[in-house]
């Protein structure tokens, strides 16, 4: 029985590579693509402190532009009336060869600094026997410097060096884009690593030592103090505190863990110290897992080809099959010289250039567009995901909802509201709790100058997991217990409180739903209530609607088991909600709609989101979200608004279709040129005016998406 042979992957991506058959195909590394290559280089050139091939770039664009200048004066001597010809004049003469000679000298370093990379990238598709973009550009360039050097030898004919430098210098420039792009996924997951500490408290009897993380097994007893992420995941032992762990789960609040409940490595600890049993070593953690997902997936996301590597899988090797036959035929019935030049036509007027340039400066001008509206895209490639996309999943906190705020603050009848924001913020400034610090950031900006004159030093505080802050005030003639917390907790300290008693809201805001309470009260009696809910993100209803409108599915993936804020969208828009999902769960999700609707993409904003961001095709994130997250992100929106979200989905459609419409001019163009090239009734130089033409018409299309005035948010 035969024994499989194991597959070839890229060195870079670790995805299978198209035509390898074994999985060493000599002592070169192999790449599935050009832009793997030029990927790899990158990051290989950044770890030794240097980057050689933003160098090559840049002197070869500065090469480039030379080339270019020279190649136009050139063609206007020689359209000049008096030259080129036998009885020429002699200084026009004298002035050609010059030029000739100055488009040479710097077509050369140009050829040298940025050809070696396409070259090989060609070589590697010879020698799995396939045909992609990679030799289609070197067939181009080929065909340009071969008549380049044709016409030097005769002294006559155009010189198409411009052309060779141009395919280079655009195609090396958009994949060391797709390079720096592609490296931004090994410093979200270098970020996530930073969630969890370098080294643990371990306890041993009474005494208590720091170890490294790697060294905690399970049943190890680990010490944790406030301000401080728990090292592994594991079980509390003793203590009880509010961890925030939203990054993870993204639940909107702190939530409260006591012995025998289960904490999450990576949580952060707000109140008070915890004991905890490590149920499993850190690598082990959900924190680590979801690090391999986010690799995983992100792999998997590399997975997909640009539209022109495609088009250049088929275009290339029809191109090179009909350069040869038409040699063949021209050889046969009109001589040798005849067909050299019927085949370099073909070749001339099928170089890629209009092919190259189709997507390149259609997406750059739509990059520049973005940037302008304060919105970043990573990647050309991650915009036009975003126009296919059917599908936009979106996380609920942080993403469309912001931190808790005070919607309402309503002291009790007789309370002078100066004095209990006073009190108020001397307690929130005691716990790091969000409830308390949105009272703390409310009060701080509203007090005024007058309330210095009150009281505002504690003697003491005390900070109960769960339930709120304990203060004592000291004032001139006596001592007052202060509490901040949770209705419940406050009632229960404060028997002259009647919980069904009405305050007199301050600022209210009308249709909004019930928010959570934070009440204040001293020595037994109540003095406000701040009423607390998640906000709606500037602009999320409009942008919603808008993608609403423009027939894309909208799905809430979210952590939180409150949506009272989605629901309240959903009465307006068809929002499908899925609540109370874990990481995996998200991940899960993603895929069905992915197996459902095609392309999705996901909106989130936090460490939680990370794993379903990096599976989605296209995913986006707010500048204020959490660094993983805004690292992975293809699309990035600068600020703390949503103004942009439904605005950049329609800009990805719009490049979609003017990239289509350049790659149909492209082939379009080769379908009606070729025939006539290979039939000997175009010259190459009417090759290479086509081939100009047709490069010129793409850019002034592509150039279109620039000139589009973006509104102000």
């Amino acid at each position: 029985m035969a024994s499989s042979r194991p597959q070839a992957l890229c060195h870079y991506c670790q995805l299978p590579v198209r035509g390898a058959a074994s999985a060493s195909d000599g002592d070169e590394p192999l790449y599935c693509c050009l832009g793997c290559r030029v990927a790899d280089s990158v990051l290989s050139e950044e770890s030794s402190g240097t980057n050689p091939l933003l160098f090559r770039l840049g002197w070869g664009t500065f090469f480039w532009l030379n080339v270019m200048v020279f190649s136009m004066a050139t063609w206007s001597v020689e359209l000049a009336p008096g030259t080129g010809g036998s009885a020429g004049d002699e200084r026009s003469e004298l002035l050609l060869g010059l030029l000739r000679a100055a488009t040479v000298l710097f077509a050369v370093p140009v050829l040298l600094l940025l050809a070696p990379p396409v070259v090989a990238g060609a070589w590697d598709q010879w020698r799995r026997r396939t045909l992609g973009l990679e030799s289609l550009l070197l067939l181009g360039t080929a065909a340009a410097v071969l008549y380049s050097a044709l016409s030097l030898y005769r002294g006559r004919g155009h010189l198409f060096l411009d052309s060779a430098c141009m395919v280079l210098v655009a195609v090396t420039l958009g994949k060391w884009l797709e390079a720096t792009a592609r490296r931004k996924s090994t410093h979200a997951l270098a970020s996530l690593r930073q969630l969890l500490p370098r080294e643990a408290r371990l306890v041993e009897g009474d005494q208590t030592r720091l170890i490294d993380l790697e060294q905690i097994a399970p049943g190890h007893r680990l010490r944790v103090l406030p301000g401080e992420r728990v090292p592994a995941d594991g079980v509390v032992l003793q203590g009880e505190s509010t961890v925030d762990q939203q990054y993870f789960t993204g639940e909107s609040r702190p939530v409260l863990r006591r012995r025998g409940q289960k904490v999450l490595a990576g949580a952060l600890v707000l109140d008070s110290p915890l004991e905890v049993e490590a149920a499993a070593p850190a690598r082990q953690s959900v924190l680590q897992q979801i690090l391999e997902q986010v690799r995983q997936a992100f792999q998997q996301r590399q997975g997909h080809l640009a539209l022109v590597d495609r088009v250049a899988g088929y275009f290339a090797p029809g191109v090179l099959v009909l350069a040869l036959g038409t040699a063949w035929w021209h050889a046969t019935h009109s001589g040798t010289e005849a067909a050299l030049v019927a085949a370099l036509s073909v070749l001339l007027v099928a170089c890629p250039c209009s092919l190259a340039l189709a997507t390149p400066l259609a997406v750059c001008g739509a990059l520049g567009r973005a940037a302008r509206a304060g919105v970043l895209v990573r990647s050309g490639e991650r915009l036009l995901l975003l126009g296919r996309a059917k599908t936009v999943a979106l996380d609920k906190t942080g993403t469309l909802t912001q931190n808790q705020q005070v919607a309402r603050f309503s002291p009790a009848p007789g309370t002078d509201p100066q004095e209990a924001l006073r009190l108020a913020a001397l307690l929130a400034r005691q716990t790091r709790h969000p409830a308390a610090q949105a009272v703390l950031e409310y009060a701080e900006t509203r007090l005024s100058a007058a309330s210095d004159a009150l009281p505002r030093k504690l003697l003491g505080s005390r900070t109960l997991p769960g339930q709120g802050v304990l203060g004592t005030l000291q004032t001139e003639s006596a001592q007052h217990e202060l509490a901040l917390g949770s209705p419940r907790w406050v009632a229960s300290l404060a028997p002259q409180t009647n919980p069904e008693s009405e305050a007199t809201p301050t600022e209210a805001e009308p249709g909004a739903e019930e928010p959570s309470q934070v009440w204040l009260a001293r020595d037994g009696r109540l003095l406000a209530r701040f009423y607390l809910q998640e906000k709606l993100r500037p602009g999320a209803v409009e942008s919603l609607k808008q993608l609403a409108r423009d027939g894309l599915h909208l799905v809430l993936l979210t952590g939180d088991g409150q949506v009272r804020v989605p629901e309240l969208l959903a009465e307006e828009l068809p929002l499908e909600i899925h609540a109370g999902l874990s990481p995996q769960q998200k991940i899960e999700h993603v895929r069905r709609l992915q197996a459902r609707w095609g392309t999705v993409a996901m909106v989130g904003d936090g460490v939680n989101d990370a794993p379903a961001l990096a599976q989605a095709d296209v995913s986006v994130s707010l500048a204020a979200g959490a660094d993983v997250a805004r690292d992975l992100a293809d699309v990035c929106l600068l600020g703390q608004r949503l103004d942009r979200l439904g605005w950049v989905f329609a800009l990805g459609r719009e490049t979609r279709r003017l990239v289509r419409w350049n790659l149909l001019w492209a082939l379009g163009y080769n379908v009606v040129a070729l025939p006539v090239a290979a039939a000997g009734w175009l010259h190459p130089i009417g090759a290479a005016l086509a081939m100009l033409g047709s490069s010129l018409l793409v850019t002034i299309n592509s150039l279109r998406i620039q000139q589009e005035k973006t509104s102000e948010a």
